[in-house]
């Protein structure tokens, strides 16, 4: 959070200001050469942080998911940020090259104001979009909609279970989630047999789901047309 706000938002703003000054009082480019190679350092070392952050992301998708799909789904901010990051400088050290290209080619500078004002909205658009990922896992981000329904489809292949309400599952670290669920049992299942279906219902869920470290159920008597059943408090 702190490094988008900081470091993209300040800096997209900043070179938002600058683009709109060289507009206002362009000045001509007068050795290029420098500018081309800086930026071709630049474009270097950014590009092998880039594909160092994507090795890193393509180790934690899934198969047949796309890279979009995979940046969205990872909850590790040290992926995504850099990723994000080296994107961004990317597609601004391409921007500001092709500025200086224009500038120099048509003799027209304000083709450099232009391109710091892209670099500015590109920038101020990655901060936008990591505060947004960022804060949902600082606030609690619920786990994965996939990971919801397995857990939900192992608990109902129960014999004893009769069925699966408020089932909350939440992200406290990139590999460590936290589940709460009730579980209904059918009337008439002694004590001993509910125990061991929440703890056979437990194993399954840990041994699909490793992530999912911590896990708390409340099995509770179903009787029908009565939702308001005396709960049973089991694991």
């Amino acid at each position: 959070m702190v490094v988008a706000m900081a470091l993209f938002a300040l800096g997209g703003g900043l070179s938002f200001y600058e683009g709109v000054a060289h507009l206002r009082h362009p000045e001509p480019i007068e050795q290029p050469v420098w500018n081309y190679a800086v930026l071709a350092v630049a474009f270097l070392a950014e590009g092998a942080s880039w594909f160092i952050a994507l090795k890193a992301l393509r180790k934690a998708r899934k198969d047949g998911e796309s890279y979009f799909r995979a940046f969205r789904r990872s909850k590790d901010p040290s992926v995504y940020i850099v990723l994000a990051e080296d994107s961004a400088a990317l597609v601004g050290i391409v921007a500001a090259a092709a500025g200086v290209w224009l500038s120099v080619t048509f003799d027209k500078p304000y083709f450099d104001g232009l391109a710091s004002m892209v670099i500015g909205a590109v920038l101020i658009a990655v901060a936008a979009m990591l505060v947004h990922e960022t804060r949902s896992l600082i606030m609690g981000e619920a786990a994965d909609p996939e990971v919801v329904a397995s857990v939900r489809r192992i608990a109902m292949e129960e014999e004893a279970v009769a069925g699966a309400a408020h089932l909350l599952a939440m992200h406290l670290a990139p590999d460590q989630v936290l589940l709460t669920r009730e579980l209904r049992v059918r009337p008439g299942v002694p004590a001993e047999r509910i125990f061991s279906t929440v703890g056979r219902v437990e194993a399954r869920i840990r041994a699909a789901h490793p992530q999912i470290g911590r896990i708390f159920v409340e099995a509770e008597a179903f009787r029908r047309g009565d939702p308001q059943a005396l709960p049973q408090t089991a694991g």
